[in-house]
């Protein structure tokens, strides 16, 4: 039998995975009777709506009380369990939601090394505490930059300017939808806008705001529209100020926040209301310019 070794840069938290399998009646139900399907789905949603995720929460100590009582209970070894272990609260970093991964990390044949890699060698690895670890073949899992937005494309603005330099210090828009001094750029998934509800229902409500602003613009007959630079100011404030205690901050490495801490990907508030700051567009706090005869 061949070996495998996992090298971890750093723990998080596991949680089972708890899907529900749905009956054959329960899905002709769903699918002859709509008001089921649609019940089923705002009970989903309801049940996320109501999450806190501030560290200190009762929802965030409890989810953290039963990913220590899972991993407990799947990994027998106390040496392996301490190094599998984080120091951080669930949500701080984002969770695994599995109930595969702590039996793979259990067989025989499978060893955990949370010792820096520092060599990639002519025969395998070498780690910071001296070890060679030989290998056949290397999966190198590079994961993804979920907090460096537009990463792969250049995007210019008014009077030349760079979108990547105007979000060096970490990525912000008006409702993580639009930007000032990028006239009719508008963003689906942009900044601040994950880690609350179904990001499905995050993206209708964008969706719909933009909808909204395209009509209003050929209402009007405008050229371009731009988020005031005072208005995508003051909401990003309110956003970071809103991010104190949150589970996002609670001491842990995460791709939630830039090079400079700042919280670049979640939204610190529910999706409801964020739904009802996009239900109506406000076209007076956008600079608009009309299309020239």
């Amino acid at each position: 039998m061949g070996q495998l070794t996992v090298f971890q840069r750093s723990p998080c938290w596991v949680l089972p995975k708890m899907d529900q399998e749905h009956t054959a009646e329960e899905q002709e139900q769903f699918a002859r009777q709509r008001f089921r399907t649609r019940g089923w789905r705002w009970k989903t949603w309801w049940t996320y709506e109501r999450a806190d995720f501030h560290a200190d929460a009762e929802s965030t100590k409890q989810q953290t009380a039963m990913a220590a009582s899972y991993i407990a209970r799947k990994v027998d070894d106390p040496e392996l369990r301490a190094v599998l272990t984080p120091d951080f609260p669930v949500g701080c970093k984002r969770p695994l939601i599995s109930r595969e991964w702590y039996p793979a990390l259990v067989r025989d044949n499978v060893r955990v090394v949370s010792a820096p890699i520092t060599e990639i060698a002519e025969t395998g690895l070498r780690t910071a505490d001296g070890e060679d670890h030989p290998a056949d073949t290397i999966i190198f899992g590079t994961g993804f930059h979920a907090n460096k937005y537009l990463a792969s494309i250049e995007i210019f603005g008014r009077d030349g300017r760079r979108l990547h330099d105007d979000w060096a210090d970490g990525a912000e828009a008006y409702l993580g939808t639009t930007v000032a001094g990028y006239p009719n750029l508008f963003l689906l998934y942009g900044p601040n806008t994950n880690g609350v509800n179904s990001i499905l229902f995050i993206h209708e409500a964008q969706a719909h705001d933009i909808v909204r602003a395209l009509k209003m613009m050929t209402r009007r007959r405008l050229a371009s529209a731009e988020v005031r630079r005072d208005v995508m100011e003051r909401y990003n404030r309110t956003i970071q100020a809103a991010m104190r205690g949150a589970v996002w901050v609670a001491g842990c490495s995460n791709d939630f926040r830039s090079e400079t801490g700042k919280v670049v990907t979640q939204l610190p508030f529910s999706g409801g209301q964020y739904w009802l700051r996009t239900s109506v567009f406000p076209s007076w706090k956008y600079e608009k310019r009309r299309r020239r005869r």
